[in-house]
């Protein structure tokens, strides 16, 4: 909502009471602010105070009169251009002569009408509100004059001499001059714009029309972009006698556009072309492609870090964006000449590839693989990363730039679906694929709400006498058209789109509300339940946990969360914290598929778990006939380990009875797995396990 302007002030200047009472009365109800003066002395004082708008003075005052104050009134500054309105009783033309020359803007006869001074007083404040725009217009063209280093130019065709303004001859190069020959003058011009500007003038000189171009000039202080406008004066029979004009210096406007066209078609961090860049050169390529015929083919490969998001946690932003730097100068320096490589968004690159016959995109997609793999150094650390890279064909898979660029994009993704590391070429299938997505994504987000969603529990036995010790709470969907989605079908769609956070919650909340009836049948009871990224670096992670165990009335000691290896050692350091608050409300901490990750002795010593969980992938071949040695020792050096550490040890994915017995032999204090029991619904585990009911 717009303020409301203040009223105008009006300053009246009068020695007789009544004639000022009715001013102010007159005044202040046509809408005007209205101070008094009694003299011409007060009246002046007053000017500082009140700052008027405009001034009615009377002439005749004791002291100082009307003139000699509407003199002094013009010499200050304040109020040079204000209006001033005398008040008089004199008719004569000398008193009036007197008045303007005093500097009156007006003047009104005594006795005052005083309808006819309302109107005088509103068509002078117009006025003056005119002459103020008009000064400041004024002024501002003045000093925009000043700092566009304007000159002015003109040419005789008749003697070919050129005269001007200094400022023209030193736009131009040149020691300021009374005049001299053209061509001299035009010495400093480039090649194509001396052809520029000799066209222009003969085709000014021989139709109607007026100049107006862009030069460029190299003069010995550096080189200029100069604007020049002009027009002819032409006699009766309207041949040319003269051109003139102007010519400004518009060098720093040219860089500033060409930094503006710069930075709007390249990325700010990596200085690489950007996706609107790409996509232009893209199309264009397409269009050359289809005119030299069908064996002509581009491809479009396209990008990204595996895991970016991981890296960026740990590496810090500062790290992150060096990474993506180094990243860019890499890619730049094995992309072949003729090919473009840009950045598309956060670890997104693409490459417009164009093949020739004896190109092989295999193999062209092979180095940019094999490059990203070699490490990196970022700020003194080595740094490996792997990319997954996705490829489409021109016209094989489309001849329009957007569909192709998202054939690249789907392969990319198809590659980073089969565990990254890789590239796939665009399958018409992968679209079919793509659909099925997106539907899982749509209907995911709807499945809490629907009632969708399952909580399936997996047993943990005690390895010393069998009994069932606690169980893990793993989440299902139940489509109501593709029936039980697997885990890794819609998991990595929540991560992704971070619907993992409400369905983390909800498992949470959910677990705990159940494990109380059980925790009653077995007081030893623990539940297990784990913690997504997304999940574990929300800030409100301990709210959630405290929330979940005081709704549930479950005793924070019956509830173990679980993280990741290498959720745990992204950031080590923060994590410790977010751990330690976590354990400080008396919960159960465990570190899961351990084995799989890169931990660091220390940092297993400094975070506060209680246990940690073995890997399946070092079960799983134990008592098989592909099963090794190296497998036990591994395992056994796990266990010992953690013993020294003073955690519980937790195998995860045993699945036969030689499996158990090694175990139970090297000190494992906890099974899990398909031999003790699948994943199951709550009624079926208390099936299996009458004891969750109170039946021995």
């Amino acid at each position: 909502m717009q303020p409301t302007p203040a009223l105008p002030q009006i300053l009246a200047i009068d020695d007789d009471p009544i004639t000022r009472m009715t001013l102010e009365k007159v005044l202040v109800r046509s809408g005007y602010r209205v101070a008094t003066a009694v003299s011409g002395e007060t009246g002046l004082a007053m000017c500082e105070q009140v700052a008027p708008d405009l001034i009615l003075l009377d002439v005749l005052m004791p002291g100082i009169d009307g003139f000699q104050t509407c003199q002094q009134l013009r010499s200050k500054t304040s109020t040079e251009h204000t209006p001033i309105i005398m008040l008089t009783g004199l008719e004569d033309p000398e008193s009036i002569e007197s008045a303007f020359h005093a500097g009156a803007t007006d003047f009104v006869t005594k006795p005052i009408n005083w309808g006819l001074l309302s109107q005088r007083v509103k068509f002078a404040l117009r006025a003056y509100d005119m002459e103020q725009g008009l000064r400041k217009a004024q002024a501002r063209l003045a000093y925009a004059q000043r700092l566009a280093q304007l000159g002015y130019w003109e040419w005789n065709p008749a003697t070919d001499m050129v005269s001007g303004s200094p400022e023209m001859f030193a736009l131009f190069g040149h020691s300021s001059v009374e005049s001299m020959p053209r061509q001299l003058f035009l010495v400093h011009l480039t090649a194509e714009s001396m052809l520029k500007i000799e066209q222009a003038l003969i085709e000014l000189v021989h139709n109607t029309g007026t100049l107006s171009m862009v030069i460029h000039i190299e003069k010995p202080t550096g080189g200029a972009v100069l604007n020049i406008l002009g027009e002819a004066a032409r006699n009766e029979q309207g041949t040319v006698v003269s051109l003139s004009g102007s010519v400004q210096d518009i060098t720093r406007i040219s860089e500033a556009e060409a930094t503006i066209s710069r930075l709007n078609l390249h990325d700010r961090l990596t200085d690489l072309p950007n996706r609107s860049f790409f996509m232009e050169m893209l199309i264009q390529g397409l269009q050359k492609r289809a005119a030299k015929g069908d064996k002509a083919q581009l491809a479009v490969l396209t990008l990204d870090i595996d895991r970016f998001k991981l890296f960026n946690q740990s590496l810090g932003i500062h790290g992150g964006d060096t990474l993506l730097k180094e990243l860019s100068t890499r890619l730049t320096q094995i992309t072949r000449e003729g090919d473009i490589i840009a950045r598309l968004g956060s670890d997104e690159f693409v490459v417009l590839v164009d093949m020739n016959p004896d190109d092989k995109i295999e193999a062209i997609a092979g180095r940019y693989h094999s490059s990203l793999l070699n490490a990196f150094t970022i700020d003194g650390t080595e740094v490996f990363i792997s990319p997954s890279l996705g490829i489409a064909i021109a016209p094989l898979d489309s001849d329009q730039a957007e569909p192709l660029l998202a054939c690249a994009n789907t392969a990319k993704t198809r590659a980073k679906e089969d565990g990254g590391n890789q590239y796939q070429f665009y399958t018409a299938s992968m679209n079919q694929q793509a659909a099925k997505r997106l539907k899982l994504e749509h209907d995911l987000r709807r499945a809490i709400d629907l009632g969708q969603m399952r909580v399936y529990y997996q047993p943990k036995i005690s390895s010393g006498d069998l009994r069932l010790i606690g169980v893990e709470a793993l989440v299902r969907w139940q489509h109501p058209e593709w029936g039980l989605v697997r885990p890794d079908d819609f998991i990595p769609i929540a991560e992704e789109t971070g619907l993992i956070l409400e369905i983390g919650k909800w498992v949470l909340n959910e677990s705990c509300r159940k494990a109380v009836a059980w925790r009653n049948a077995i007081p030893d009871f623990h539940i297990g339940v784990n913690l997504s990224t997304r999940q574990f670096l929300q800030d409100d992670l301990i709210d959630q946990v405290k929330a979940a165990l005081q709704e549930s009335q479950l005793p924070a000691a019956a509830l173990d969360l679980e993280i990741t290896e290498s959720l745990a050692m992204a950031d080590a350091q923060s994590n410790i914290t977010i751990l330690r608050q976590l354990k400080a409300l008396g919960i159960h901490l465990s570190i899961d598929d351990f084995g799989t990750g890169y931990s660091s002795l220390s940092y297993l010593q400094a975070f506060p778990v209680d246990t940690i969980k073995i890997d399946r992938s070092f079960i799983m071949r134990i008592g098989t006939p592909e099963g090794k040695k190296s497998d036990e020792g591994i395992v056994a050096a796990i266990i010992a380990m953690a013993h020294s550490l003073d955690l519980t040890l937790v195998a995860e994915g045993i699945e036969n009875e030689v499996q158990a017995e090694l175990l139970t032999r090297q000190g494992c204090e906890v099974f899990q797995g398909f031999y003790f029991g699948r994943p199951v619904p709550a009624d079926e585990l208390e099936s299996k396990f009458p004891i969750l009911l109170g039946i021995h």
